[in-house]
């Protein structure tokens, strides 16, 4: 109720604005809509006149905008949906008829255009409800059957949803935002087939692999705006929640996700943590409009309950594959994906979906990363992975061959690094517009005739050089001590030795010892946790090895490494009872 309060303050004349900056939400997105099923919703729960009316003014502000201006028509269409179906359940009344709303649906995406699966998931539950709430055909029927079909093929057997490609080929690209919002749809489509409620639990288990004990999740690709993702995770449990027993472990993600998103929340800016870090006007990916998603948020958190049909049984998930590690230790833990994925953002291979590199750590709830900074894509290397340059092309381990070893004391990660060519120069995100929607004759075809699909999985694939890169990470749970060891092999070429980050708080907790002398660079940058500082180091053109080591709870006295073909660091801690070995080798 907090966030669409909110938004209540910052909408003028029926525009949904920015709190902060006062800029409304873009006409073709879906913000009014969205916030209008919020505001009523609260309105008829309190008895709240005036919000009431700050919600049918929002309401009007988008049905009376011309069809060529609006956008994004599964959203606003789903809005309009709930708009319908508390209306006619008597929750509120509203100055339009069923016929007006109806008027209104209409859908963008289809089989051949480039919209997330996110979209056509979300417009197969729109039908879904269309056919329930006025009226079916046979061509409808047809068509939700179609959706239907292709829709099972992309939640993965760890339970991942995939929001592109279309098809179920590798490789997969989902930002876990992503995967959350269609968690949450594929939740509401069990409404209409239990099957889909068995989805929605596999991807709530997949969702809790990747949270860690302090409630943060979201962290793997996308990262400017969460809030949405940590809305549909809730939504999602209290749906499900609602017919059928709720395990431990749901009902420990609940919690975490709903302390984490209370503490978080930031009522200035109406958006929660990790946010945005680039400068106003470049985001990163793509566009981040935080007000929209705050709506969209706002619509799914009212009237959400707490799961209270609890039940003892473990898990049937247990024996599935992760795509995600979290390691808790005694003050700390870790996130990070064993392989990754190879998305392309801005041109190039995006870190935040890098395999192998630590992708959230924290310590006593503070978090020891800043996040990648925005203008991480005008470095010669990605952030924590090493680069090796042959015939002036720029190759990077995105992806991982990789195996996970655990014992009481230390969580080990063994990895082969998949090389993918990198732009030879570096990108920066362009400014959004309103008027940037036209998509050029070339691409419609290629989207039609599937030919994208192809591309993309072409590009993806790992380069043939003559180069290796394999790592180590070796997590110790009992003193929070992380240690990651890396070789880059090569025959010709150079190589550009991983970059460093770390929050401003714990610059001393980070050791980094080399195979070689290379010059370093430091300076101050901000990612979407805060404030930190990036390390970059100079090339050379010999196979080189490094050895990274955080120690955010001050156990280390000393670190000393051998750099023979099998490398080894031994780390001594300043208790003297103990001096820790890991050991790194090219073959696992």
């Amino acid at each position: 109720m907090a966030l669409t309060d909110r938004l209540a303050e910052a909408v003028s004349d029926g525009r949904v604005c920015d709190p902060k900056t006062g800029t409304p939400a873009p006409k073709s997105h879906y913000a009014e809509a969205c916030f209008s099923v919020a505001a009523l919703r609260v309105a008829a729960e309190r008895g709240d006149s005036e919000l009431h009316d700050c919600g049918v003014e929002a309401l009007t502000t988008h049905l009376s905008r011309a069809r060529d201006v609006r956008g994004h028509g599964e959203f606003t269409s789903f809005a309009l949906l709930e708009l319908l179906s508390d209306v006619r359940a008597g929750v509120y009344k509203i100055p339009y008829t069923a016929e007006q709303l109806v008027s209104q649906i209409e859908f963008e995406s289809g089989l051949s255009t480039g919209h997330g699966n996110n979209w056509l998931l979300l417009q197969l539950l729109c039908r879904m409800k269309y056919a329930e709430m006025v009226e079916d055909t046979l061509s409808a029927q047809i068509h939700r059957k179609a959706l239907a079909q292709l829709a099972v093929h992309w939640q993965s057997a760890d339970g991942i949803f995939q929001d592109q490609p279309r098809v179920p080929i590798e490789e997969k690209e989902t930002p876990l935002t992503y995967h959350s919002k269609m968690t949450y749809l594929a939740a509401r489509l069990g409404e209409y087939n239990p099957e889909w409620t068995a989805r929605t639990k596999l991807g709530l288990w997949a969702l809790s692999n990747a949270t860690l004990p302090t409630g943060e999740a979201h962290y793997f690709g996308r990262s400017e705006n969460t809030l949405f993702g940590y809305a549909c995770a809730l939504a999602s449990i209290s749906t499900i929640c609602s017919t059928v027993e709720c395990p431990p472990w749901m009902e420990t993600l609940w919690e975490r996700l709903k302390k984490y998103l209370r503490e978080s929340f930031n009522p200035t800016s109406a958006n929660a943590v990790p946010a945005r870090c680039g400068a106003p006007g470049v985001p990163v990916d793509g566009y981040v409009f935080d007000t929209v998603y705050a709506a969209y948020a706002a619509m799914l958190l009212v009237g959400i309950q707490k799961p209270d049909r609890n039940s003892t049984e473990k898990s049937e998930f247990e024996k599935k594959p992760r795509s995600f590690e979290v390691i808790v230790g005694s003050e700390g833990c870790m996130g990070l994906a064993p392989v990754g994925q190879t998305k392309y953002t801005l041109s190039r291979p995006d870190p935040r979906y890098a395999g192998m590199v630590p992708l959230a750590l924290s310590y006593e709830s503070c978090p020891i990363l800043p996040g990648v900074p925005a203008d991480a894509w005008n470095w010669a290397s990605l952030p924590f992975l090493p680069t090796v340059v042959i015939d002036e092309k720029p190759y990077s381990p995105i992806r991982w061959d990789s195996i996970v070893e655990r014992d009481t004391e230390t969580v080990a990660l063994f990895g082969t690094g998949r090389f993918t060519q990198l732009p030879a120069t570096t990108g920066r995100p362009d400014s959004y517009s309103e008027e940037d929607t036209s998509v050029p004759a070339w691409k419609r075809l290629s989207r039609r005739l599937f030919l994208h699909i192809g591309k993309d999985w072409y590009k993806k694939q790992a380069a043939q050089i003559s180069a290796s890169v394999s790592r180590s990470i070796f997590y110790r749970k009992d003193c929070d001590v992380l240690a990651m060891l890396t070789s880059t092999e090569m025959n010709e070429g150079r190589v550009i030795p991983s970059s460093g980050l770390i929050s401003e708080n714990y610059t001393e907790s980070l050791t980094i010892e080399h195979s070689q002398c290379v010059s370093k660079e430091e300076s101050d940058i901000r990612g979407h946790h805060g404030p930190g500082t990036s390390i970059l180091f100079s090339e050379t053109n010999t196979p080189f090895k490094s050895v990274f080591v955080i120690d955010p709870g001050n156990n280390v006295d000393t670190v000393n490494t051998t750099f023979t073909n099998g490398f080894s660091t031994r780390i001594r801690l300043k208790n003297e009872s103990e001096t820790l070995v890991f050991e790194h080798s090219n073959n696992f």
